[in-house]
């Protein structure tokens, strides 16, 4: 893979490669700490991003052996003739192009299923994807293909791209919008659809795997530090923020994927002992968050002329305090424990799992 990055490179016209294995000093604590402090500026700033999509490790390469009929459009000699006029015969050459390429299933190899590489997608202006049938190319407003080299404006609303060929209609499928995309991105003054949007990474990063699981929160260190100038003012948590913290607590394991076994503690500890148990990085797994309206009111009944009625009313609850203790170079990254004190009302739940009726 190191081999193949360097023939992109010298193609690209690109004087240096950074590759993560080699220029973090490995099981170096102290070189890990402050080299995940630069990710958000090393991957934000770089020129381009070579993504091996279907490498397992170093050695599987980026420029793989494929088979052009593919991705590559072929070009047919075709006779045409017309129906009246027999004799008069007109040659054309036409292009012939493969079904649509979905971004989706293109992108879904090894490398989509690593944390680590989670960040880099996001934080990265350009990105060459190489897969086992294409070479894409996205960039934060428009995207590309093998036989369909035009920029394709992005849009996010139909999250989807048409492109119009002639008569023809061609539909290329992309990933959601990125972190910082343009038309989409947190560039945006609306801070509930930021913290929205940031709820949304944290749960596809959770669906990843991470070879330590100590690695958590510094994995995301790099989109947490992006974040954090977007929102000067707001404080960091163990992979929450303070000021939409009422929101960001409500959280679960993935179900049925988070429920307990028979006899099983309740809740699990978590794997990092650092992390607390309120963060959704303390959870081994993927994670959802269950939106604003929980947060937002609540339903009462009261009475009202005699009668029983529901009514919506506001959650009476607030954040007393809520902190961090860092333990490392890097403030967005691993961390020794943290406090969230809340006050407000409490119900009792009793935690039961449904069993499936079988004939």
């Amino acid at each position: 893979t190191y081999q193949d990055a360097l023939v992109i490179k010298k193609s690209l016209g690109v004087r240096y490669l950074w590759i993560d294995s080699l220029c973090i000093i490995q099981d170096e604590v102290k070189d890990f700490e402050f080299e995940c402090a630069q990710m958000s500026r090393i991957y934000s700033k770089s020129y381009c991003t070579i993504s091996a999509c279907d490498s397992e490790d170093g050695r599987g390469g980026c420029l793989k052996v494929r088979n052009p009929l593919l991705g590559l459009p072929c070009v047919v000699d075709l006779k045409l003739v017309e129906a009246q006029k027999p004799g008069d015969a007109q040659e054309e050459k036409v292009a012939v192009f493969p079904g649509p390429v979905n971004w989706r299933k293109e992108l879904s190899g090894p490398l989509s299923t690593r944390s680590w590489a989670f960040q880099e997608q996001e934080l990265s202006p350009r990105i060459l994807y190489f897969t086992g049938r294409h070479i894409l190319w996205e960039c934060r407003e428009k995207v590309a293909m093998e036989g369909f080299s035009d920029l394709l404006e992005k849009s996010h609303k139909k999250l989807d791209i048409i492109v119009r060929d002639q008569a023809s209609l061609r539909r290329i499928h992309p990933l959601p919008a990125r972190f910082l995309d343009d038309d989409w991105g947190l560039v945006q003054t609306d801070v509930g659809r930021k913290y929205a949007m940031w709820y949304k990474i944290v749960e596809g990063f959770s669906r990843r795997n991470l070879t330590k699981h100590t690695d958590t929160l510094p994995a995301l260190s790099g989109i947490a530090a992006t974040f954090a100038e977007l929102e000067k003012q707001d404080e960091y948590l163990a992979g929450l923020w303070k000021n939409d913290l009422h929101r960001g607590l409500l959280w679960s394991g993935e179900w049925p994927k988070a429920l307990p076994g028979h006899g099983a503690t309740w809740p699990p500890k978590p794997l990092d002992p650092g992390i607390p148990s309120w963060s959704w990085a303390a959870q081994n797994g993927p994670v959802v968050f269950c939106g604003r309206e929980w947060v937002a009111r609540k339903w009462v009944q009261t009475t009202r002329h005699g009668d029983s009625v529901w009514s919506e009313a506001p959650v009476p609850s607030r954040i007393v305090s809520a902190y961090m203790q860092s333990s490392s170079l890097d403030p967005f990254g691993r961390i020794t424990g943290g406090e969230v004190v809340v006050r407000g009302w409490t119900i009792e739940l009793c935690l039961v799992q449904r069993r499936r009726m079988t004939d």
